[in-house]
């Protein structure tokens, strides 16, 4: 498979984005949430322009105390894929440990923080 550039890659996760639906993330939010997402995974990984071409979903979570985890636990697809947290402060990467085919766990996580969360396969 060809590198895709990131403008490349921010369009198509756009479409794909519109056309499978956004739980609770719209407008300007959603646009920032998107370029950093792939901002990351170009920034990640040399090798992250031929991993990013397709966000299969994007979901939010809200913290409402302060549990050292939580867990998600909807479905994944059956391909690679790689999983992207950001938090309210924007800092981007968190922790993810047990990656499952029935969910996945996020750590580091402190009360009021709201979850945006996107799977990018391949």
């Amino acid at each position: 498979m060809a590198l895709k550039t990131t403008a490349q890659l921010k369009s198509e996760a756009n479409s794909n984005i519109n056309t499978n639906g956004v739980n609770a993330i719209t407008g300007a939010l959603h646009n920032a949430m998107l370029n950093n997402i792939i901002d990351s995974m170009v920034n990640k990984s040399t090798d992250a322009l031929s991993i990013v071409t397709n966000v299969y979903r994007v979901a939010t979570k809200t913290i409402g105390s302060t549990p050292t985890q939580i867990t998600f636990s909807s479905a994944l697809p059956s391909v690679n894929y790689e999983i992207i947290i950001f938090d309210t402060n924007g800092i981007g990467w968190e922790n993810i440990t047990n990656k499952l085919a029935t969910g996945f766990k996020i750590t580091g996580l402190t009360a009021g923080d709201i979850i945006y969360l996107a799977i990018l396969t391949n």
